[in-house]
């Protein structure tokens, strides 16, 4: 299960993201996510806010109150800084009073010349523009609802001149979209967060758990945990092509521990949704298909091909297999101990409905 202090924070954050926007959802520009994995985050694990000297070891310091936040990355290219970039953060303090006073502390913090986001009067919004030493282009705006904060960063580093009318386009879609899934959200009262549960569906109990704590700092970004499928296409890089799978095969959630479950409506589709996380692959000119476990039919690997010395992406062995309406995904350092697990995580599900 959850093994750090803030578990309960960071199960309301993802609980925030089950209600968060992708912004594919209303701008299919925007369908990969290069070089960030979104999730949930807490006090105690924050994130850098774009555009201030504010990184996640001091974030409590500087913005204190926070219950939890949900961020999001995404990018128009899968090339880094080949086309405009969207950060997305979601924040809840606990007090409107927090949310406001965090809301002050950055406008102060924050560089570049004031505008307006259409629509959104009480939004606060910079355009900041550098030329030197290098030239970085981007649009910050955020607004208070209520205890929360919604911001946004629209990363520009191609147009020349920027252009302002379409970034800001961007930022009030989200902001649209962003407000809107809010409404399906009810905070949980801080005096009760303790109580929200570890696992659903008995899900977590079923992914195969890190046999040891050196493998387990390796988890992902967005740390353990059950994911309903909104929140879990958020961490995903080729979400444009995996929202589209998710919603053939009836992904509702996702659980990750040592390996990644995905439940999906039927066993047809779990194997659909296989060939899908297979087919997005980083660079399939890099990694080469062997075989799975022994006489477990259908489990794929994938490996860096022998030549290649420098693969042009950060990959290790990993693992595919379907059982039920299940499909799980393993990966560690070296392709035996993907396979064994694969295998563990097949037995694991076995049975189960």
């Amino acid at each position: 299960m959850l093994r750090v202090p803030d578990a309960a924070n960071l199960l309301e954050a993802i609980r925030i993201g089950a209600v968060s926007p992708l912004t594919i959802d209303y701008d299919p520009r925007f369908a990969h996510a290069k070089g960030q994995a979104g999730g949930g985050f807490s006090a105690d694990h924050a994130v850098a806010i774009p555009g201030t000297d504010v990184n996640g070891r001091d974030f409590n310091t500087v913005f204190p109150g926070l219950i939890a936040g949900w961020a999001s990355y995404s990018s128009r290219r899968e090339e880094l800084n080949a086309g405009r970039q969207f950060n997305a953060l979601t924040m809840r303090f606990d007090s409107p009073e927090r949310a406001r006073a965090t809301s002050d502390e950055l406008t102060k913090r924050s560089q570049g010349d004031p505008v307006q986001i259409a629509g959104y009067p009480d939004a606060v919004a910079r355009q900041y523009l550098k030329s030197q030493p290098y030239r970085y282009q981007a649009l910050r705006t955020w607004l208070v609802k209520d205890d929360m904060i919604v911001f946004a960063e629209v990363f520009d580093p191609i147009s020349m001149p920027f252009d302002l009318a379409a970034n800001g386009s961007i930022a009030k879609a989200h902001f649209d979209a962003q407000l809107a899934g809010l409404q399906k959200y009810t905070p949980t009262p801080v005096a009760e967060l303790s109580k929200l549960p570890l696992d659903t569906e008995d899900l977590l109990s079923h992914t195969l758990p890190y046999a040891d704590q050196a493998e387990y700092k390796l988890k992902t970004a967005h740390g353990e945990g059950v994911y309903p499928a909104q929140a879990a296409l958020h961490t995903i890089s080729k979400r444009g092509k995996l929202k589209a799978a998710f919603a053939d095969s009836g992904v509702d959630y996702v659980s990750v521990f040592q390996s990644e479950v995905y439940r999906a409506r039927d066993n047809a589709a779990a194997i659909r949704l296989q060939a899908a996380l297979e087919s997005s692959i980083p660079d399939t000119t890099e990694v080469m298909r062997t075989d799975g476990p022994p006489n477990f039919e259908g489990a794929h690997c994938y490996i860096v091909k022998p030549e290649v010395k420098s693969p042009s992406y950060s990959t290790r062995p990993t693992c595919y297999g379907s059982v039920g309406r299940y499909t799980f995904i393993t990966n560690t350092a070296n392709i035996g101990d993907a396979r064994q697990q694969l295998a563990a995580q097949y037995k694991l599900l076995a049975g189960k409905g």
